[in-house]
């Protein structure tokens, strides 16, 4: 029986794209969820506890992002554009201001969520999950970028 991972099917044209990068990145979150609770060796009772604060945080932090790409993209795309005037030196500096904003965003909504998170898990834990968080990025590029080199990518 063929594995269904070892070839992708194509796109129907009217499929839905959203619904599979929505499907998609629960997966990915699941699966970013099992690599935290396995670094952290968290028990199931704190797991519990810990996950759905956690997911708050995950949904705050995506809605953060989503905010600050659309004056980025939009920018981006303009510049692009030939037919549209160029970005003055300031719009572009707004851009800067916007992404420095979001990052700083991130920063207070992480130490909001510290507090939440050390009333279940000790302060060290709470120190390593940003680290888990990037090792786990880190190891889904290395992988993306194995297959992307692997000859059965080149049909």
């Amino acid at each position: 029986m063929k594995n269904p991972r070892d070839h992708q099917r194509p796109e129907r044209p009217g499929s839905n794209r959203k619904g599979n990068a929505g499907n998609i990145a629960n997966q990915l979150q699941q699966k970013k969820n099992l690599y935290i609770m396995r670094r952290l060796e968290l028990s199931p009772a704190d797991s519990a506890q810990f996950f759905p604060i956690y997911q708050k945080y995950q949904n705050e932090w995506t809605e953060l992002k989503a905010k600050s790409r659309v004056p980025l993209v939009q920018g981006l795309q303009a510049e692009k554009d030939k037919s549209k005037t160029p970005l003055k030196e300031h719009e572009q500096l707004k851009l800067i201001e916007n992404e420095m904003s979001a990052q700083q965003q991130k920063i207070d909504l992480m130490k909001k969520y510290n507090q939440e998170y050390k009333k279940i898990i000790p302060a060290l834990k709470v120190a390593e999950l940003y680290q888990i968080e990037e090792m786990f990025i880190e190891e889904q590029l290395l992988r993306s970028m194995r297959n992307e080199d692997s000859p059965r990518s080149h049909h």
